[in-house]
């Protein structure tokens, strides 16, 4: 409580926890390495914690159980990259997202802040889609982020805007959140990532539901418009859509005359591979011996040249490259950090709750056909997010 008093007073040294947060909604899907620059920002708001209010990392580790969770994949993490290996970024995201929301004072994120945060963003991600699709059109692997978890990003936000246009009662504040998801259902209609914009057509149906007939708060007016801002989007993204559509079709017809050498065949070859693979390493996965496993099962012609090449990149779905990578293990603690936030909306029903619940599920449908964990800047977001969602609620709450 006392941090909460602290926290709350005007003070320009806030900049500290701020600028990581800014990093995160501006500059990081701009630049491939974003993720390591924030570990600078993130170190500055954990020394600045450190000596002003030392005791907040344990009031924050006592009263949330999500840092917990995350402070248990971090060390699973770190004994594993210590031993027989575990993805770099990974770890990165889980320390500096974990050690940077323990030293977050209470008091310090709010809703009005989540908003001004969230609309930042949203034309942040409608500018990069903009900037490399239209003005300097770039091959979507070729982004500083790759398309698709950049997509997975993008719909994040897309979700958390239009969660907060039903959460937040003024007017005013609702037009800016009905501006940002606008905004950030276009970036992310335009990175054409298929598995993305289905895992957002998901969600955004079950907020649409829960809003207008558990909550009632969407009226026939506000249903319209959402309706009609999200037909406007499909219209400005349809070339790349349709382009999309007929590539889709013509790999479903070329799977079902026998060839899998598809992006879409190629993806059914690694899960069915990597289920074969899984079971070389049941309880703690492959770690560093998986590339060198990989290149044997090529060696022996068990699995073909451009099978290796992308299963060596990753095996296009979350649940399967963790189980791989890190067991059985791994997978639950996986689990536990995209079902807990489901789990606390379900027991405690609040709208922050609820808001937080519709992010992990659109990663949990994300993670069928991607693996958004394995990427820096994509971990980063949900894990913060998440984080900020839930610091308002105690907040709110205390």
């Amino acid at each position: 409580m006392l941090v909460s008093k602290v926290s709350s007073r005007k003070s320009h040294f806030n900049l500290f926890y701020y600028l990581p947060l800014l990093w995160i909604v501006t500059g990081m899907f701009w630049s491939s390495n974003g993720d390591k620059t924030l570990v600078a920002f993130a170190v500055m708001a954990i020394i600045y914690s450190l000596i002003r209010w030392p005791l907040v990392f344990i009031t924050n580790l006592r009263e949330c159980k999500w840092n917990k969770i995350i402070i248990i994949c971090m060390m699973f993490a770190l004994g594993s990259y210590l031993t027989h290996g575990f993805g770099s970024r990974e770890m990165r995201a889980l320390m500096v997202s974990g050690l940077f929301l323990l030293s977050l004072p209470s008091g310090l994120i709010n809703r009005f802040f989540l908003r001004n945060l969230l609309l930042l963003a949203a034309v942040n991600c409608f500018l990069i889609s903009l900037y490399f699709t239209h003005i300097l059109p770039t091959s979507r692997d070729m982004w500083p982020v790759n398309a698709i978890p950049f997509g997975t990003y993008s719909a994040l936000i897309c979700v958390l805007c239009l969660a907060f246009f039903s959460i937040l009662s003024r007017q005013r504040d609702q037009y800016l959140m009905l501006g940002g998801f606008f905004l950030s259902l276009l970036a992310t209609l335009l990175t054409q990532s298929r598995g993305v914009i289905l895992a957002l057509g998901i969600v955004l149906a079950l907020i649409g539901f829960y809003f207008i007939f558990v909550e009632r708060r969407f009226t026939l007016k506000m249903s319209i418009l959402i309706l009609l801002l999200s037909a406007i989007g499909l219209l400005f993204s349809a070339p790349a859509l349709l382009e999309r559509y007929q590539s889709t079709q013509q790999e479903i017809q070329t799977i079902r005359e026998g060839d899998l050498d598809t992006s879409i065949g190629l993806r059914i070859q690694m899960y069915q591979k990597g289920l074969e693979i899984a079971k070389d390493a049941i309880w703690f996965g492959h770690g560093k011996t998986l590339q060198p496993y990989m290149d044997k099962l090529l060696e022996e012609h068990v699995i073909s040249y451009d099978l290796h090449k992308y299963m060596s990149m990753n095996f296009h779905n979350g649940f399967i490259e963790k189980v791989v990578t890190s067991g059985i293990v791994g997978l639950l603690l996986m689990l536990i950090l995209l079902c807990y936030p489901v789990f606390v909306y379900w027991r405690k029903k609040n709208n922050l709750l609820f808001a937080s619940s519709m992010v992990a599920i659109l990663y949990i449908a994300a993670n069928i056909t991607d693996t958004p964990f394995t990427n820096g800047q994509s971990f980063i977001s949900y894990l913060v997010f998440i984080g900020l969602l839930l610091n308002c609620y105690r907040t709110e709450n205390q």
